[in-house]
């Protein structure tokens, strides 16, 4: 004969959960990273401050890409939850941990975590058992994860690192998701984390060898042009050779210009490599781009009245400068502070034989 159950009181309560999966933090708005390292994501669940109940399961379910992602590379990383925190092994793609959470909780916390390198599929998921028959308990306020209240109380996370298959071309998009289900809410999708793929080295050259004669003797300035279609130029490395030497690395620079001091009656010649945000090389040079033995025409002696009239004068945040350019050539303008450090160095190219007025304005 079928007995009823004993009526019990139930609070209906229920927790609440935002998601969001964090990934490698790559360069430009473009979120561009390289393939030689590995990619590392965290996925975020929270308890927010206005729950009113603690988390008792929470399940997280990420499908990566596999034309993207190399399976067999993949390692769970660290887990936590509140104030707590576990790190499995290096390399791990599964595991299982029963946590004891006295004396505050009398219940206990598993954690079933597994990567199934045949679909892909990242799983985690968090439960709380009642010590005593290890069944699923039924006091609402024996959950794992307290309502938000003091972060990191109410956070929650999982991470994991894995590399990218062989072969991925130039500008290839990693794009990521996972799904978050808390308790009987319904399951909800994290942000989409994108990244692109930055495979190509960027290009420059060195365009002209200037000699200054207003500055000390012997001083030389190169400029040339460097671009990146992707991450971006990070750092140009001016390789010189003195009389037919060997060629060695004399100077890293940021920009595209460098002033130098060299060594009268000698032959330099020069060559830069330039390197990308993301770790990317330009090909190795074997042939100069500039030499001291074809000096740009900026090195002849030079008119020394082109009416330049500087206004203000003094100046301190913005300067207005007016000339007059008297015969046909390159012109190149440069603005030093009273220390000799370059504030504004402009190329503005061949211009024609008429006289021509130029407003350069400079803001520090």
């Amino acid at each position: 004969m079928f007995e009823p159950k004993q009526d019990v009181n139930i609070s209906a309560v229920a927790s609440f959960d935002p998601n969001e999966i964090v990934g490698p933090a790559g360069l430009t708005i473009t979120n561009y990273v390289t393939d030689n390292f590995g990619l590392t994501y965290t996925i975020y669940f929270e308890n927010l401050r206005n729950a009113i109940a603690p988390t008792h399961e929470v399940i997280i379910v990420d499908t990566l890409d596999p034309n993207i992602f190399d399976f067999k590379t993949f390692s769970f990383g660290r887990v936590s939850w509140g104030n707590e925190r576990i790190n499995p092994l290096p390399n791990m793609k599964e595991f299982s941990i029963d946590i004891s959470l006295k004396p505050k909780n009398p219940n206990i916390l598993r954690i079933n975590a597994k990567f199934d390198t045949t679909s892909g599929i990242v799983y985690c998921h968090f439960i709380i058992l009642y010590t005593v028959t290890m069944d699923f308990p039924e006091d609402p306020d024996g959950g794992f994860l307290l309502p938000k209240k003091t972060p990191p109380e109410g956070e929650g996370s999982v991470k994991f690192t894995i590399n990218l298959k062989k072969g991925l071309t130039h500008n290839t998009k990693i794009l990521n998701q996972a799904k978050i289900t808390l308790d009987l809410n319904p399951p909800i999708n994290t942000n989409i984390y994108s990244n692109q793929l930055d495979l190509k080295p960027p290009v420059s050259r060195l365009t002209n060898i200037y000699k200054i004669n207003y500055m000390e003797p012997n001083t030389y300035l190169n400029t040339g042009t460097a671009s990146d279609d992707a991450s971006g130029v990070k750092y140009r490395t001016l390789f010189a050779s003195i009389n037919n030497r060997e060629y060695f690395p004399l100077a890293t620079m940021a920009t595209d210009e460098i002033f130098l001091k060299l060594e009268p009656d000698s032959v330099y010649k020069f060559f830069y490599i330039t390197v990308d945000s993301v770790g990317n090389i330009e090909s190795n040079k074997t042939i100069p781009e500039v030499s001291t033995l074809n000096v740009s025409v900026a090195s002849k002696e030079t008119y020394t009245d082109f009416g330049i009239k500087v206004y203000p004068n003094p100046a301190q945040d913005y300067l207005d400068i007016t000339c007059i350019v008297p015969e046909s050539g390159e012109l190149v303008i440069f603005i030093n502070d009273l220390s000799g450090r370059t504030l504004l160095f402009e190329n503005l190219g061949f211009l024609p034989e008429v006289n021509q007025h130029l407003d350069c304005q400079h803001k520090n």
